[in-house]
């Protein structure tokens, strides 16, 4: 640590008294510069954040500069170091959130893929939150790769599965942003098991204590989310799974704390959203599971009086459901009767904006 900020404090002086020798060897140096941005050490992090600022216009300088950035943290990706292994992964990430890098992912895809093999060790949660960052600022290097695709799940999917939890919470992000962001590829079968068993806390493998429950609820709001993420796109799947897709989720949505509710909201949200139920001949979503929905979408959220964000996102996801239902087949009698219960809930709202918008809501229903 030492060592590392000298260097930034040496490189600070450079770039004060002599600028314009700096601007000079600019492309040496500023890769340099933007990696350091990243340290771990706070501190020093701030001193290669101002000398970057002073010589460059952000993202513009990040693209400028791309090609010596990339090399230079790809070297850093094979270091024996934990620390410089996660400080790069930061910097790429940062990287591909302002530049489309197929060009390079011949490079760096085997690189990353190989740093998550193995253990886990502090700071890895950086590297498994880059893969599906990567992946999907280069759309276009997957064209004609299937293979690498594949690839990538199955990675995702064992590091999802690590004991530490953690890691694991951020695994199973990059594995549902990751699935979410390519349609193509459909694990939502493979891995809907595991994600139940997270969300209903039945995957308890001894090393947790009282006080990490909080760590614990993490997880499961990951999976919560996760689940949406992860669900299939393919008619005939929805139809097979949906009723317990609905049947898992609604009953953790009445019985989880706040944070694992609103992921779940989430997750209801992206169900309904990746099908088209006007469209479909057959009934993708039974009649009982929008009823349970409703049912668990007024327990669960609307009536909470406690949590005014779980009240808007409920609304939220009741405005989409009206949408999703209204002239198809799966607004029945008896799903319509469940509608007006719970609209006649919701109306009594002490917060304004949630009771005039639920009769909004009722209104776009009935015309």
């Amino acid at each position: 640590e030492e060592l590392r900020s000298i260097s930034a404090i040496t490189a600070r002086e450079i770039s004060k008294n002599a600028s314009d020798k700096f601007k000079g060897v600019a492309s040496a140096i500023l890769p340099t510069v933007f990696y350091g941005t990243f340290d771990t050490n706070k501190d020093i992090g701030s001193i290669w954040k101002d000398i970057w600022e002073e010589h460059t216009t952000g993202s513009t300088a990040i693209k400028l500069y791309s090609s010596e950035i990339i090399e230079q943290l790809s070297k850093q990706l094979t270091s024996a170091s934990w620390n410089a292994k996660k400080q790069s992964a930061m910097a790429l990430k940062a990287v591909s959130e302002v530049k489309d890098l197929t060009e390079s992912m011949d490079v760096l895809l085997p690189l990353v893929l190989d740093g998550l093999s193995g253990r886990t060790w502090q700071g890895k949660e950086q590297l498994v939150e880059l893969l599906p960052a990567l992946a999907l600022s280069s759309k276009q290097y997957f064209i004609d790769k299937s293979s690498k695709m594949e690839d990538i799940t199955k990675v995702l999917v064992r590091e999802s599965k690590k004991v530490s939890k953690q890691y694991r919470r951020f695994a199973i992000d990059a594995l549902g942003k990751f699935l979410d962001g390519f349609p193509d590829v459909d694990y939502y079968t493979e891995v809907k098991e595991m994600l139940f068993s997270v969300l209903e806390d039945n995957d308890d493998d001894g090393d947790d204590e009282g006080h990490d429950k909080p760590l614990q609820l993490m997880v499961m709001a990951s999976a919560a989310k996760a689940l949406g993420m992860v669900w299939t796109r393919n008619v005939q799947l929805q139809e097979q799974h949906s009723a317990e897709f609905v049947a898992h989720v609604c009953k953790a949505l009445v019985r989880n704390v706040w944070n694992v509710r609103s992921a779940l909201l989430d997750t209801l949200e992206k169900f309904l959203a990746k099908m088209d139920l006007a469209s479909s001949s057959t009934s993708i979503i039974s009649e009982e599971s929008i009823v349970l929905i409703l049912d668990s979408l007024l327990e669960g959220s609307l009536r909470d009086f406690k949590y005014i964000s779980l009240r808007n996102q409920g609304l939220q996801l009741l405005k989409l459901l009206v949408e999703k239902v209204k002239g198809t087949q799966a607004n029945s009698p008896r799903v319509l009767e469940k509608f007006t219960q719970v609209f006649v809930a919701v109306k009594k709202d002490p917060v304004p904006s949630i009771s005039e918008t639920a009769a909004l809501i009722e209104a776009d229903l009935k015309s």
